[in-house]
């Protein structure tokens, strides 16, 4: 059974780019799924959609929608599903077990409602923090009113500080009401001031960028050995404050320990021994280039145009691979 659910899935595949665009044929039915984690990962979760539900007919499309911002699933994924009495034997399965989650099964809404949002001012902060740790702060006291998609704060470039008011525009249901119950609270050392915004109006962030000098350079580090079970936000939070003194800090990147975690998974599996090796390049592929430095603007300067300290330099090139490849080989 796992294996024809793990070619039906490859099969699926084939048709499914995972873009909600794609449209199945009319003959199909589509319901929607719940109950699962949402920190799950997406392919193991579209393969027990799969089997669960390959009783109820041909599965032509899985679709299981992402929060790209928060790296995790959301709560209610789609199948479309082609047969005889589809739909009342998937609704038929609404309350059993999918190794370790219930599913709540529904028929898929013929048309999707878009969630209101809402803009809200907030007040209280010190006005000389970062533009990105107030963002960040804000994204995650106002977490659970809903999904923040725009944020705006003015900045006073004579005095080089922070203007008094920011604003957010968030999306969810009751999302304001949810938000101004937050007036009030602290928020990491100050209280949030929370007001409406009676206008609704799309702020953009002109006079920021405005404001940024063309001469600067932004500079990237890597920082290893912090707690990495804590909640990806605080990991951000936390090095955004650490780091404050070097300059301003415009992003903070948590990359995953997936190589790390592969190589703990040297074990046995089905009666046969799993040895997990990362993936060296071959010396061959290693090639020689020249130390290229990009500019704020992101324009990276052809070889030989360079009139910098630098310029001329060579390194080896990185493993072409990238990070986070590794092989898994297999021992009888």
């Amino acid at each position: 059974m796992e294996e024809s659910a793990i070619k039906g899935l490859k099969l699926l595949e084939l048709n499914d780019s995972g873009a909600d665009s794609q449209i199945p044929r009319s003959t199909s039915t589509a319901i929607s799924v719940e109950g699962y984690d949402i920190t799950l990962k997406e392919y193991p979760l579209r393969l027990a959609l799969a089997k669960h539900f390959a009783s109820c007919g041909k599965i032509t499309q899985i679709y299981v929608p992402r929060n790209f911002k928060k790296k995790l699933l959301k709560s209610a994924s789609f199948l479309w599903i082609e047969g005889d009495d589809a739909e009342e034997k998937a609704l038929q399965l609404s309350g059993t077990d999918v190794g370790g989650w219930v599913a709540i099964v529904k028929p898929k809404p013929k048309k999707e409602t878009q969630s209101p949002t809402t803009t809200i001012s907030v007040e209280g902060y010190d006005t000389s923090l970062q533009k990105y740790l107030l963002n960040l702060e804000l994204e995650k006291h106002f977490d659970s009113c809903g999904e923040m998609i725009h944020f705006y704060v003015s900045r006073d470039v004579e005095r080089g500080i922070l203007k008094s008011v920011a604003f957010m525009k968030i999306k969810g249901e009751d999302a304001k009401e949810k938000a101004l119950q937050l007036s009030g609270t602290d928020v990491g050392g100050w209280t949030a001031i929370v007001k409406p915004v009676p206008s609704q109006k799309i702020f953009y962030d002109d006079s920021w960028s405005a404001a940024t000098p063309e001469a600067s350079k932004i500079h990237r580090i890597r920082v290893t050995g912090y707690d990495d079970s804590l909640p990806e936000i605080d990991i951000q939070i936390a090095l955004c404050k650490h780091f404050s003194s070097c300059g301003e800090i415009w992003q903070v990147t948590v990359l995953s320990r997936c190589v790390d975690k592969a190589l703990e998974l040297e074990r046995n599996m089905g009666g046969r021994t799993l040895v997990v090796e990362p993936v060296v390049p071959r010396p061959e592929i290693l090639k020689r280039r020249r130390v290229r430095h990009c500019t704020t603007t992101g324009y990276m300067p052809p070889v030989g145009l360079g009139d910098g300290e630098g310029y001329g330099e060579e390194e080896e090139e990185e493993d072409l691979l990238g990070p986070g490849k590794y092989s898994i080989s297999n021992i009888n």
